[in-house]
């Protein structure tokens, strides 16, 4: 009889030590293979038949873009509309490998995955559908809480206030950064 509790004998428990860094050792393999190929994972998006193209890195950072001359002759708008799609696009193939490897690395269900699937949603949000273009002469206020206002573009006459004069910068900022 063992003084080890669990065991039959003093052998009995190295083996089971044994086993446990042997499958230690593999979990660490396997997440070291999980990384690598992890980290150089592309999404990549495509819209209006090819005319539009995006790839993201893994962090979601935008890291290949294409827009077809047919596609540039067609507007701001249509550009605009195609590289949302592709991007929504890209984020989403991000997303489907990222949770194939994982699963196939770590299991299905599996908390690595679920944590994995969290970050990756995180750093791939999905950017709001362009609204239409302002009018003619306008440009859109893209700042933090300005909404969809549209103002003024530099050197074109508004309806509302004639064009700015002094020290304004290229954005059509006056002093102060007002409006």
């Amino acid at each position: 009889m063992s003084d080890i509790p669990g065991y039959d004998s003093p052998e009995a428990a190295l083996a089971a030590v044994a086993a446990d860094v042997e499958q230690a050792h593999a979990r660490a393999e396997r997440a070291s293979a999980w990384r690598e190929q992890a980290t150089t994972l592309v999404g990549a998006g495509r819209a209006d038949g090819g005319d539009a193209r995006i790839e993201i890195d893994v962090d979601g950072t935008l890291s290949g873009v294409f827009v077809s001359d047919r596609l540039a002759q067609a507007g701001g708008a249509a550009v605009s509309r195609a590289l949302h799609q592709a991007m929504v696009r890209a984020q989403e193939s991000l997303r489907s490998q990222s949770a194939e490897l994982t699963e196939d690395a770590f299991g299905a269900g599996s908390t690595t995955a679920a944590v994995v699937a969290a970050e990756l949603a995180a750093n791939t949000v999905a950017p709001e559908a362009p609204e239409e273009p302002p009018e003619e002469g306008q440009a859109r206020d893209t700042r933090p809480g300005a909404g969809s206002r549209s103002v003024t573009a530099p050197g074109a006459q508004s309806p509302a206030r004639p064009p700015r004069g002094g020290s304004g910068s290229a954005f059509g900022l006056g002093h102060g950064g007002q409006w």
